[in-house]
């Protein structure tokens, strides 16, 4: 806050800077009266020029502000697109390595069933085999029995 005593010497040093540059302009004047008037139209334009540098200070500073405020949400977006982006390349690598896993699994699934199948059909063939090992037993068996009895039928005959 500017106080009487700043004021003061600011006005000072506007009378110094008013009178300098009176000082340095030509006399165009023909009496006092004209010179008078010139150097109250230099104060009125320094005054003028004064205020707007002011004006357009705090202009500047409104801008300044706004744009703070636009910055930091604008930084604050960049950073979650660029987290975003990078957990979205972090996603995509992991979906290409599940997709490069599946195949795999798909691959060896495909041979784990061909593998079960030989296994099925192997396992077919030897019930097939013991079934039919199994009617030759019987077979067998029963071929003995008459044969047996054939022996003991024969060796009655020759008695």
């Amino acid at each position: 806050m500017e106080t009487r005593y700043d004021h003061h010497e600011r006005e000072i040093v506007e009378e110094r800077v008013i009178g300098r540059f009176a000082s340095f302009t030509p006399k165009l004047a023909r009496n006092a009266l004209e010179e008078r008037m010139y150097d109250l139209n230099i104060r009125l334009l320094y005054v003028l020029l004064t205020k707007a540098m002011k004006e357009k200070t705090e202009i500047l500073n409104k801008i300044q502000e706004e744009r703070t405020t636009y910055v930091k949400p604008a930084e604050q977006l960049e950073f979650e697109y660029k987290e975003t982006t990078c957990t979205v390349e972090e996603l995509r690598e992991r979906v290409d390595i599940l997709e490069t896993e599946n195949t795999i699994l798909t691959e060896s699934n495909t041979e784990l069933k061909l593998k079960y199948e030989k296994h099925v059909e192997k396992s077919r063939v030897q019930k097939e085999m013991i079934n039919k090992l199994e009617q030759d037993l019987e077979n067998y068996g029963e071929i003995m029995e008459k044969h047996q009895e054939l022996k003991i039928a024969s060796s009655k005959i020759r008695l």
